[in-house]
């Protein structure tokens, strides 16, 4: 996944303060300064995603969202869950051609889970490289 299609997600240089070519250092510069709130608002906009479900993800309380939403910045290890989801979003907008069909692949029981969530898997890195294995086989074809 491409760092412009990651920065994309999260609402496009402007909203993370970039500008010109943006390199992957530049966007790992942001995460340990904690991305701008507005880059969660953006991508829970962008692809409709509940709210319950990212905070689990992101394990962010809702007191802890309200904060968060009067500093405008997140802690570096929200920024990074926040990464995390939206690297996953990137790859599945890639594989099915648009946000909703993302979303929705996202958000319903997978086989290839066992019948459990993609979306849920995102809390730990090692469920988002399960969904990403997921999302490889079908950019590839590869079926079973």
């Amino acid at each position: 996944m491409s760092t412009a299609e990651i920065v994309d997600v999260l609402g496009g240089k402007a909203s993370l303060g970039l500008r010109g070519d943006v390199e992957a250092a530049d966007l790992h510069e942001r995460i340990q300064a904690g991305l701008p709130y507005k880059t969660l608002e953006h991508l829970t906009r962008r692809f409709a995603l509940p709210k319950g479900p990212l905070a689990f993800v992101l394990a962010l309380p809702p007191s802890t969202e309200v904060r968060r939403r009067r500093s405008n910045r997140l802690s570096p290890l929200e920024s990074d869950r926040l990464y995390r989801v939206a690297r996953i979003l990137a790859h599945a907008r890639r594989t099915f051609g648009n946000d909703e069909a993302a979303s929705t692949w996202l958000s319903r029981a997978n086989r290839a889970l066992g019948g459990g969530v993609p979306f849920d898997q995102l809390r730990t890195e090692l469920g988002a490289e399960r969904v990403e294995t997921i999302l490889n086989r079908l950019d590839y074809g590869v079926v079973g």
